[in-house]
C-alpha cells in the first residue's frame, strides 16, 4: 500500500515538472520581449504550448492528476499565455507611437536602465489596454478551476489558443511584409486586445481536442484539425497559424451547434 502511494507520488512529479517547464518558458519569453528578442519570445510561447499539452497528456497516461498540478497549470498559463502575449503586444504598440519611433527598445547592445522615456501621455493610455489580457486570462483560469463537472467543450476562448492567435499575428508581421500595408497604429492593437480579452471571459462554446462527445460524433475531427494546422504552419509559417486560429473561433461555434 505504501509502495503504491510512493509510486503515485514519484510519477506525479513528471507532469508537474512539465508544467514548471511551461512557466520557465514564459519567464524567459518575458525577458526576451523586453530586451528586443521578439522572435525568442514567440518561440517561448510555442514551447510553452507544447509543454502545456504534454503535462496534461502525461497526467492522464500516468494516472497522476492532482490538485497541485491543476493549480500549477493555471499559474504557468497566466504567465506564458497571459503576461507574455500582453508584453509582446505592448512592445509592438509602443514601437508604432510617433513620439517613440520604430524601435521599442535600444538594440545596439548599449542599453542601460532605466529604459528610454515613456511615450507622450496622450498615446500611453493605449498601452493600458493590454493589461486586459492577463486580467481576463486570470479570470478565465480561475473560472475553469472552479468547475465541479467536466464539460465536453471549453467555455470561452482558451488561454493557450488566445496566445497562439497573437503569436501567429505578430510572427506574420515579420514573415509577411505585405501585412504592414495595413498601416497599423497602436490603438488598433489596443482595441484588438480588448476584443480578444472579451472572448477569454465570454460564455461562447469552444471546441476541445480532448476526448469528448464531439470526438464520438466526429471521430476523425481531431486528426483532421491537427493535420490542417501542421500543413498551414508548414506552408505559411506564422501566417498559417494566425489564419487557423482565426478560423478556430467560428468553426468551434458551428461544430458545437451541430451536436
Amino acid at each position: 500500500m505504501n509502495n503504491h502511494k510512493e509510486a503515485q507520488t514519484f510519477w506525479g512529479i513528471v507532469p508537474n515538472a512539465l508544467t514548471l517547464g511551461n512557466l520557465f518558458c514564459g519567464c524567459l519569453g518575458l525577458v526576451g520581449a523586453f530586451n528586443g528578442g521578439e522572435a525568442w519570445a514567440l518561440y517561448c510561447i510555442a514551447l510553452a504550448a507544447g509543454l502545456d499539452f504534454a503535462d496534461g497528456a502525461a497526467a492522464r497516461l500516468l494516472r497522476a492528476p492532482s490538485d497541485m498540478g491543476r493549480e500549477l497549470d493555471s499559474l504557468a498559463d497566466l504567465v506564458s499565455f497571459g503576461l507574455l502575449p500582453a508584453a509582446l503586444l505592448m512592445v509592438n504598440a509602443r514601437s508604432l507611437m510617433p513620439s517613440y519611433g520604430m524601435a521599442p527598445w535600444p538594440l545596439d547592445g548599449n542599453a542601460s536602465w532605466p529604459m528610454p522615456t515613456f511615450p507622450a501621455h496622450s498615446e500611453a493610455w493605449w498601452l493600458l489596454c493590454f493589461a486586459a489580457i492577463p486580467l481576463a486570462s486570470a479570470w478565465r483560469l480561475a473560472r475553469y478551476n472552479l468547475l465541479t463537472m467536466p464539460t465536453p467543450h471549453f467555455i470561452g476562448l482558451p488561454t493557450p489558443a488566445h496566445a497562439m492567435l497573437w503569436m501567429g499575428f505578430l510572427g506574420s508581421l515579420a514573415s509577411w511584409p505585405v501585412t504592414w500595408l495595413l498601416k497599423l497604429e497602436a490603438w488598433h492593437l489596443a482595441l484588438a486586445a480588448l476584443g480578444t480579452s472579451a472572448l477569454l471571459v465570454s460564455n461562447l462554446p469552444m471546441l476541445s481536442l480532448k476526448p469528448s462527445e464531439v470526438s464520438k460524433r466526429f471521430p476523425y475531427l481531431r486528426q483532421a484539425l491537427l493535420g490542417l494546422v501542421a500543413v498551414a504552419i508548414g506552408f505559411w509559417g506564422f501566417g498559417g497559424l494566425f489564419a487557423i486560429m482565426l478560423l478556430y473561433i467560428p468553426f468551434s461555434i458551428l461544430i458545437l451547434r451541430l451536436l
